[in-house]
């Protein structure tokens, strides 16, 4: 999300700018403009500048949260390239490899920064390169003046963000000169079929000389580009577009311009109502901004304590289950130990489910032997409740088959014998049964008999 009120810090030559802006909807106002008596060689180096010690007070303000250092062309080189199709990753690599034979500096003591744009068969980049030795000196000084930059941005960049996002597509070979002019200085950036190729800073103290610098500089675009057509614009648009004017124009106008550009530069930046991406800044690597380092260190330190405090109770929750886990096998045993107790006794119980396990299928092959296919208890009630209650039947024996049945007896007379064999032929298990034998007991008052059948 873009910050409300934000510090702009502009370095130059003899002094160090500083603008308070607002914003309101997408449209950032200036409302305070500082100098600092700081030169530019005085931010670079190692030393201190004392002048430093009393901006505390004169930038403090309640909503001044964040500032954005531009970083002065004369400190950096820039360069435009055509590289292949690369992931976002590669693609720093790939410029620093580039860029290397333009800077002076070793390569990997630089800071890199890049805009690019997507074209058919790759990216366009135009990409800077400045010393991270005087990066670190003015982050240092700056830093210990209680302004340290979140966003470190080219300068240039302001020329190429504070144009429209939509700005009419540029004829073929059709070359633009952007300048930002500021006493006594000027700033040009080359746009070629609407993209960066090169810029440039004139500085004069007389007008003359520098208006003819700047046409030596006109010329020399055309014998090096050979544009179709050559344009200079003064950004921001609204401004005079003389060149002979840019060089002897009051401080005032040109003061006026610098805020007008810096806000059109930061509504580019934030036009997606948060910081773009894509935009240049020279704060990557071992530069990034520390705030947000340590916000990221909070942030795992944050998760690191919830990983734990999840972790600490999926471990307690274990512990409860397996505990009671543990309970309930405990009970179970105990209840095992005290059924195989009452089951077998009087035998010793020691292995209860062994024990208890053997006892059933004891019992369950007795069942089988008792009830192979035969109800003998139906059969056992057919006989005992067959005969009439006045015919006396005193059962003495009865072997039941598996489809045989035997019943031997005694009764009063030989008509109750043929009366017991019609009653059991009236049950309904047994379906034949016929008298093998019928004589006089020894006591010779009973009949004692001997019956044989068919069952179900």
């Amino acid at each position: 999300m873009s910050p409300s009120h934000l510090w702009v810090l502009h370095p130059q030559i003899d002094e160090l700018k500083g603008y308070f802006v607002r914003r309101v909807r997408k449209a950032w106002i200036p409302e305070k403009t500082l100098a600092i008596p700081v030169t530019l060689a005085e931010l670079v180096s190692p030393v201190f500048p004392k002048a430093l010690d009393t901006t505390g007070t004169s930038m403090d303000h309640p909503h001044g949260l964040e500032t954005l250092l531009l970083w002065p062309s004369e400190l950096s080189i820039a360069g435009s390239f055509r590289l292949p199709a690369l992931p976002p990753g590669e693609r720093k690599s790939a410029l620093e490899s580039e860029i290397e034979s333009l800077v002076p500096w070793n390569i990997e003591e630089c800071q890199v920064a890049y805009f690019s744009r997507r074209r058919a068969n790759g990216w366009d980049i135009y990409g800077w390169a400045t010393p991270r030795q005087w990066l670190e000196s003015a982050l240092s000084h700056l830093t210990r003046a209680g302004m340290e930059p979140r966003y470190i941005l080219p300068e240039s960049a302001t020329l190429i963000l504070a144009q429209d996002e939509s700005p009419p597509s540029p004829d073929p070979g059709e070359m633009e000169l952007l300048a930002a002019a500021s006493p006594q200085r000027i700033l040009l950036l080359g746009n070629q079929d609407g993209f960066p190729v090169r810029e440039a800073v004139l500085t004069s103290t007389d007008p003359e000389e520098g208006s003819r610098r700047l046409d030596d500089l006109l010329s020399s675009c055309f014998l090096l580009d050979d544009p179709s057509r050559l344009a200079v614009t003064v950004v921001p648009k609204d401004s005079e577009q003389t060149g002979d004017s840019l060089f002897s124009r009051d401080s005032s106008k040109t003061e006026r311009e610098s805020e007008s550009r810096i806000g059109q530069f930061l509504s580019g930046i934030w036009r997606r109502g948060s910081f773009w991406r894509e935009t240049p800044d020279f704060r990557n690597g071992a530069l990034t901004f520390r705030k947000d380092q340590e916000h990221l260190f909070r942030g795992a330190r944050t998760l690191a304590v919830l990983v734990s405090i999840l972790a600490v109770l999926i471990l307690t929750d274990g512990w409860i289950r397996v505990h009671a886990l543990e309970s309930r096998v405990e009970r179970t045993q105990k209840a095992l130990s005290d059924l195989a107790r009452q089951t077998l006794a009087p035998a010793p119980v020691v292995e209860p489910i062994s024990q208890l396990t053997r006892k059933r299928d004891t019992l369950l092959k007795q069942k089988n032997l008792l009830s192979r296919g035969t109800d003998v208890i139906g059969i056992l009630k057919d006989i005992a409740g067959a005969p009439p209650s006045s015919v006396p039947f005193e059962m003495v024996s009865v072997s039941i088959g598996k489809h045989s049945l035997t019943l031997s007896g005694k009764t009063a007379s030989f008509q109750d014998v043929d009366s017991i064999r019609t009653a059991l032929l009236a049950t309904p298990h047994i379906r034949t049964v016929s008298v093998q034998s019928a004589r006089l007991d020894i006591d010779r008052k009973t009949v004692a008999f001997r019956m044989g059948g068919t069952h179900d």
